[in-house]
Order: structure tokens, then C-alpha cells, then sequence
């Protein structure tokens, strides 16, 4: 077991001591303003003391594990003018609860399936092989001798989600107003909790598993198997992405798993009806003959087919350098119901933008391994551009959903060092 705090009055308190310590360093920096003390860079100094309170925010997510941790990691992944610091905390922590003992896996099964683990399959190992944010993996049988991977929820997981949401409405006020993610939150909330319907889980891996995506496929589910609170499918071979570069591919290889990435995100956005909304590393499994299998479908995003083409047809503009498209479409995904000034303050980014996003979608394919600080130099330029006080960011929720899936294959790629080409 860890520290990690399971009860609703403890996780509570780790949100009640962030939010006294980000009200202490508020007062702090307003004393000073009243008091004349302030320094003549008082703006500087103003941001300094935001992004360090965002930091407390964010790091008591990040200390709640499982929802907190999920909520923090999805919200950095949907606003990417968070400081460069704050997500290099997030990316160093990996999802760790605290496993079930066996005899509480062994209710579960019972529970949904009517008999003891031993009944329902031929083995079950009570000890997990591989553990998520909400639920654990164990390595199991069935009669036919096909081995299985079970997927069991932690018992109570919805409830802590509504729980968990519930305080961070309140913690979310406490940011500065550059890191205002309320309109975003009802949106993770139901993100979250159709994660742990297992039976859509299933419905939406049967969906996808009929997408014709060379060298990517889906685990196979066990239809019978399944329910709300457990998800069975075909034990599939293969490495966890991160271990998989971790283990020293070549470039070759790299370029091949990574193309095959950037084909499922732009198959799902020109002919899907939802999209893999989760491109977490640890989501991928890659097999001997670099196939890529995607192994949680827990959650999705629905696609709303004008605003998907809409939506490519913005990249396009950017790979076409077409500012006068870009700066239409921008201002209807981005700012909407903005004055005449504001739209201006607004145009004048995009010659950046078009600059910076212009190369990851040419014809020709983008190399990351030659470009070691791409992510982070787009980075800097939203974060620039979101601290302009002129500036109307009043981006779409959907929108945002859009941009995170594709920042987080981005990511993918430049962790990969690979090259890959997107077929617009």
C-alpha cells in the first residue's frame, strides 16, 4: 500500500491545506501592493506568484493520485500555455494507487459474474500485472486455454470522482485567471466517469476494432466477460510504449510506430464518429512486428463532423501558410464574441503560429529528432500569447478536446525523436 489518501474527509484536506497555501501566498503578494512594496517589475513579480500557486494547485492533483491525478494531467494536456515547469511535474508522475487486496478482487468477480474467480476461469492470478488511475489488470485464462487480461474497477471510483470534482470546483477558483479550467470541467467529469462504464468501454473497442488502420489494432474483447465494473479481451504481446523507447529502437523503427500513430489520430478526425480522446503513452502496446495496439478505449470523444472539418481544414491553413484562413477559423474556435480590438490583438499572433505549426504539418513530414525544442518552443508561443491582457481566449470545449489529443500525439512523436508525415 501507499500514502496515496483514500477516504473522502482525507483527500479533502490535502485540497484544504493547497488552498490555505495558496490563499497565504495571495495575501502575501497583495500586502505588499498595499504596503508599497511591491517592486518596480510588480507585473513579473505578479506572474511569479501565479505560477506558484499554481504549482501548490496542481501538485495537491497530482499528490491525490487517481482523480486528481487524471484531472491534472488532462487539464495540462488541454491548456498548453501552462508554464513549462508546472508540466514537468505532471510528467514526472505516473499513475500509482493502491492495489485491491486479493479479497476484495475476489468480491468483484463475484459480484458480477455470480461465482469466485476460480469458477468463472481456468486461472486467474489474484496479483495484478499492470495497475491504471481507476482500476487494475490481472492475467487470467479461460477454458480454451486463451490467455486474458481482466480489467477490474476499484470499488467505489465513481462515487470518488463525483467527490473528487465536487472539491476541485471550489479548489479551481483559487487560480489565477490564466488557468481558469471551470467550463472544462463538466467535460472531464463525464470523461471520467464514461471511463469507468466498462460497458461502453467495450462498445466503443468494438467500434474502433472495425476501422481499417494498417499495422493498428485493438484488443479483443471477451464479450461475455464483460461488464460495467469488469473488462476482459484477448491478452495481447507486446511492450508499453514508453519502455518499447525506453529499450533503444532504432530510427527506422521509431519513424514507423509513430507514422502509424499520427494515422490513427487523422483516420479517427476524417471518417471516425469519435476519437481515442486518451493518447497516453501507457495506452499503446507495441509488438515484435511494430504493430501498434491500443489498449484502452475507457475514453473517447464524440466527433461533430462540421466542426472536424473545420477543424482540418485549420490544419491545412497552417501547413499552407494560409494566414487569412487561419485567422477566420481561429476566431471561430478561439475567441469567440470578441470585440473589433480584441480580434486585432488576437490576428497579430498568427504569423507565429502559422511559423511554428506550418512545419509539423508539411507535405514533406516533420523530423522531431531535428528539432529537439519544437513542442516547447509552441509552448512558449501560447503561453506568450495567453498572458496578453488583450488577449480574448475564449476557446470551444470541444475544440480544446481536439487540440489535446493532438498535442498529446505530438508529444508522443517528440519523445520518440521520430518523423512523421500527417495526411491532411
Amino acid at each position: 500500500m501507499t500514502d496515496i489518501p483514500t477516504g473522502k474527509l482525507s483527500r479533502s484536506s490535502v485540497v484544504v491545506e493547497a488552498a490555505v497555501k495558496a490563499g497565504a501566498k495571495k495575501l502575501t503578494q497583495k500586502a505588499k501592493k498595499f504596503a508599497g512594496l511591491a517592486s518596480a517589475r510588480s507585473s513579473e513579480d505578479v506572474e511569479i506568484v501565479d505560477e506558484e500557486v499554481a504549482k501548490i494547485l496542481f501538485g495537491a492533483l497530482t499528490k491525490l493520485r487517481g482523480t486528481g491525478l487524471k484531472v491534472a494531467q488532462m487539464l495540462c494536456m488541454n491548456q498548453v500555455y501552462i508554464p513549462e515547469s508546472i508540466r514537468k511535474e505532471l510528467s514526472k508522475a505516473c499513475y500509482q494507487v493502491p492495489g485491491i487486496n486479493r479479497a476484495l478482487v475476489r468480491k468483484v468477480i463475484k459480484d458480477q459474474f455470480g461465482d469466485y474467480p476460480e469458477k468463472i476461469f481456468s486461472s486467474f492470478s489474484t496479483a495484478p500485472f499492470a495497475a491504471a488511475s481507476l482500476g487494475q489488470v490481472h492475467l487470467a485464462s479461460d477454458k480454451e486455454g486463451n490467455q486474458l487480461a481482466v480489467k477490474i474497477q476499484y470499488p467505489g471510483i465513481d462515487e470518488t470522482i463525483r467527490s473528487d470534482m465536487a472539491t476541485l470546483k471550489h479548489l479551481i477558483k483559487l487560480l489565477p485567471k490564466e488557468y481558469d479550467f471551470r467550463e472544462l470541467l463538466p467535460h472531464i467529469e463525464a470523461s471520467l466517469l464514461e471511463e469507468v462504464d466498462y460497458l461502453h468501454e467495450l462498445e466503443q473497442t468494438q467500434a474502433f476494432s472495425a476501422d481499417d488502420i494498417e499495422g493498428v489494432e485493438t484488443a479483443k474483447p471477451v464479450e461475455h466477460l464483460c461488464t460495467s465494473k469488469v473488462f476482459t479481451t484477448h491478452y495481447v504481446e507486446g511492450i508499453h510504449l514508453d519502455k518499447w523507447l525506453e529499450s533503444d529502437p532504432s530510427k527506422a523503427d521509431r519513424d514507423v510506430v509513430c507514422q502509424k500513430l499520427a494515422d490513427l489520430l487523422i483516420h479517427s478526425l476524417k471518417n471516425g464518429q469519435r476519437f481515442h480522446a486518451d493518447p497516453n503513452i501507457g495506452n499503446f502496446l507495441i509488438s515484435k512486428d511494430l504493430t501498434v495496439h491500443v489498449i484502452d478505449f475507457g475514453s473517447t470523444y464524440p466527433i461533430e463532423r462540421e466542426v472536424a472539418d473545420n477543424f482540418l481544414r485549420l490544419l491545412k491553413a497552417y501547413r499552407d501558410k494560409d494566414i487569412a484562413m487561419v485567422k477566420t477559423l481561429g476566431a471561430h474556435f478561439y475567441v469567440q464574441h470578441a470585440c473589433p480590438t480584441e480580434l486585432d490583438a488576437f490576428n497579430a499572433l498568427f504569423p507565429d503560429f502559422v511559423n511554428w505549426k506550418s512545419k509539423i504539418f508539411s507535405e514533406q513530414g516533420f523530423d522531431f529528432a531535428e528539432h529537439d525544442h519544437y513542442m516547447e518552443q509552441g509552448f512558449e508561443i501560447a503561453y506568450k500569447a495567453h498572458h496578453n491582457e488583450k488577449m480574448p481566449f475564449n476557446p470551444r470545449a470541444d475544440v480544446l478536446f481536439y487540440e489535446r489529443v493532438l498535442y498529446g500525439y505530438l508529444q508522443i512523436c517528440q519523445v520518440a525523436q521520430a518523423k512523421v508525415r500527417f495526411s491532411l
